[in-house]
This record gives C-alpha cells, structure tokens and sequence, in this order.
C-alpha cells in the first residue's frame, strides 16, 4: 500500500477522483489496501503503456 500522498503536482479534481474511487471500493467490501493495490498497478500499467 502507498505511504506517499498523491504528489502535489496532481490536481484537486483527480485527488477527489482517487478518494471517490476508494470510498466506493470500500462501500462494496473491498479493502483499502487491496484498492490502492490496484489503483496503483493500473496507474503503473498506464505510464509503462503511454511511455
């Protein structure tokens, strides 16, 4: 799981985002570490991908 905040170069409509896409995981029984494991290798996957 991320220990770093999201960097502050990110903007305030993509951290809500972020939050958003974590509550509503959690709402439906998913843990938050498995969320933000997931969040986090797609967000990997996407850089590797566009590079």
């Amino acid at each position: 799981m991320p220990t770093e905040p999201v960097p502050a170069g990110v903007d305030a409509a993509t951290k809500q985002g972020l939050l958003d896409l974590v509550d509503y995981a959690a709402g439906r029984g998913w843990p938050v570490s498995k969320t933000c494991e997931v969040l986090v290798s797609r967000v990997v996957s996407c850089f590797v991908v566009g590079a």
